[in-house]
């Protein structure tokens, strides 16, 4: 029946990296002021998962405490998995102007959207990479924000090895 043909078009579409899901009831995209850290950012929310995680004051937790000890002005840091930025963009802040953040996303819609909130926020000191970071250099299977196992349906991005990419 229906759930026979649906089942084999996403079954079909996830071959191609392209996952299927049914909408859910969400009013964006839009851009909303997230405060972080006693700080304003205006940040793009393009689906119900952001809109849950971003739209609320976030509070200084231990983890971005320590980020934030970690990024003196005119550091070089890191952000692995950044998602849509937010992170990023506290890094950026934090070094400040000078300094430097590399972020990186395996997500291609993810990747999208941190570019679209550095570009937002005038963070010109980040730099993004639609890449996986992984052990060594190579390629991954990613099926929407996972990876796929060995033989399973996705789409292929590189993956670098972060002491490849400082090299």
């Amino acid at each position: 029946g229906m759930s026979a043909l649906n089942n084999f078009l996403k079954k079909g579409l996830r071959s191609f990296g392209i996952e299927v899901r049914r909408r859910q009831d969400f009013p964006g995209p839009f851009i909303y002021p997230v405060t972080l850290d006693n700080h304003r950012i205006p940040f793009w929310i393009v689906d119900a998962k952001a809109k849950k995680w971003y739209c609320k004051d976030l509070v200084m937790t231990c983890e971005l405490a320590f980020l934030k000890a970690h990024c003196p002005p005119g550091g070089v840091v890191f952000n692995v998995g950044a998602h849509h930025g937010l992170v990023t963009l506290a890094m950026a802040r934090w070094v400040g102007p000078e300094g430097r953040v590399h972020a990186f996303e395996a997500n291609s819609g993810n990747a999208m959207t941190l570019l679209a909130n550095i570009a937002l926020n005038q963070a010109w000191q980040c730099a993004v990479s639609h890449t996986g970071v992984g052990k060594e250099k190579g390629n991954i299977c990613i099926a929407g924000e996972r990876i796929s196992a060995p033989g399973q349906p996705g789409a292929f991005i590189p993956c670098i090895s972060l002491n490849d990419y400082v090299a």
